[in-house]
């Protein structure tokens, strides 16, 4: 996953480069920063994702919500965008 604040995913204004063994999905997990992620398989290569800031995906509505496709740019509304990458399985 890479992270961009822009909403296109400019190579230049990359802020986050994530590499991870897997997708943890159908769970809510927090990455170091104490963000909490929630990824859901929606069909072939694509997911539903939800982003809470605050580290609790008990908040409603999340901050970020998102349906990236494997190797496609998403635009992350109010945020930026970003760049999802994955093999096998979703």
């Amino acid at each position: 996953m890479k992270l961009y604040s822009d909403d296109v995913c400019d190579s230049k204004r990359i802020f986050e480069n994530v590499t991870a063994a897997a997708i943890p999905l159908d769970s809510c997990e927090k990455d170091k920063s104490g963000v909490a992620v929630y990824y859901q398989c929606t069909g072939s290569n694509k997911l539903h994702i939800r982003v809470y800031f605050r580290g609790s995906c008990a908040e409603n509505p999340p901050t970020i919500e998102a349906d990236p496709i494997n190797g496609k740019c998403v635009p992350l509304p109010g945020f930026g965008s970003g760049f999802w990458t994955w093999e096998g399985g979703c």
